[in-house]
């Protein structure tokens, strides 16, 4: 088990993982796409974006409380 080492709580390691899965479909589905996938895989490029927007929000809460 990860956990982080500055601000060791609950909020930062749900922020990790939304980083983890939002890096993975937001640049899995460009990367797709550019190689030739279906167009509408571009359709679910934008929940990896919300998800990369989640976990830097979450982050900015943890490092608020920490403060």
């Amino acid at each position: 088990r990860v956990r982080a080492q500055r601000w060791p709580s609950a909020l930062t390691s749900t922020a990790g993982w939304l980083f983890l899965v939002g890096v993975l479909i937001f640049c899995g589905t460009i990367y797709a796409l550019a190689l030739g996938a279906p167009r509408i895989l571009g359709a679910v490029t934008p929940i990896g974006g919300l998800s990369l927007i989640v976990g830097w929000a979450l982050l900015a809460v943890a490092a608020f409380r920490a403060a």
